[in-house]
C-alpha cells in the first residue's frame, strides 16, 4: 500500500469520527502513532494533510529537490577531537579474571585525565574525495576562528575540487550556526 493510500484512508477514518488510536489499531501499525497525531493536528491548523510541500522542513525539501547530479557538488565537513592518553571504549578490551584483583594486576583499571591533552582535525568529504584536514591544536572552535582559519580552506578546498558552485554543508555546530558565521 502507497503512503498516499494510507493517508487517505487514515483521513477517512478520522471523517468517520474516529480518534488518533482508533486509526492507528485500525490501520494496524503501518503508520506510527506519533505521525496520526501529527497528521491529526496538521489537519486541525491547515484543513489538509499535504506533504507534499513541507515549508520550514529542508530535509524534505531536498530529498525531493536535489538531484543525483546536485548530489555530486555537496562539499560534507565536520571536525572531530582528537585527546591523546585516554581509554574511552573499554568495551572493546576485554581482561578475563577469576578475582577483581586479578584483573588488575592484568590492566583491567584504566587512568585517565580530567583534561587531556589532544587536537581537533577538521576536514571536508566530497565526491571527488577529501580536502586536507585543517588541524587546531590550542583549545576549540568558537565563531571567530571558525571564520578565519575554516571558512578560507573550505572555499579553496571546495573551489578547487568542485569548481566555483558547490554546496557547503555544515552541522549544527555553534560555530557554524553563529549569526555572524
Amino acid at each position: 500500500m502507497k503512503s498516499k493510500d494510507i493517508r487517505e484512508l487514515a483521513l477517512r477514518l478520522y471523517n468517520d469520527g474516529c480518534s488518533g488510536n482508533e486509526i492507528h489499531r485500525s490501520l494496524r501499525g503501518l503508520i506510527s502513532r506519533r505521525t496520526i497525531f501529527y497528521g491529526l493536528k496538521l489537519l486541525k491548523v491547515t484543513g489538509a494533510i499535504a506533504l507534499q510541500d513541507p515549508s520550514g522542513c529542508p530535509r524534505l525539501w531536498a530529498r525531493k529537490n536535489i538531484g543525483k547530479s546536485m548530489t555530486k557538488q555537496i562539499l560534507f565537513s565536520d571536525e572531530k577531537r582528537i585527546d591523546f592518553g585516554g581509554i574511552y571504549n573499554r568495551q572493546n578490551e576485554k581482561i578475563y579474571a577469576a578475582t577483581r584483583d586479578e584483573a588488575d594486576e592484568k590492566g583491567a583499571v584504566h587512568h585517565k585525565a580530567k583534561f587531556p591533552a589532544g587536537v581537533m582535525v577538521w576536514v571536508e568529504v566530497c565526491s571527488q574525495g577529501i580536502t586536507r584536514p585543517v588541524i587546531i591544536e590550542n583549545g576549540t572552535i568558537d565563531s571567530d576562528r571558525y571564520i578565519a582559519d575554516i571558512l578560507p580552506v573550505a572555499l579553496k578546498d571546495g573551489t578547487q575540487m568542485l569548481g566555483n558552485e558547490f554546496i557547503f554543508q555544515q552541522d549544527g555546530a555553534k560555530p557554524h550556526t553563529a549569526k555572524n558565521t
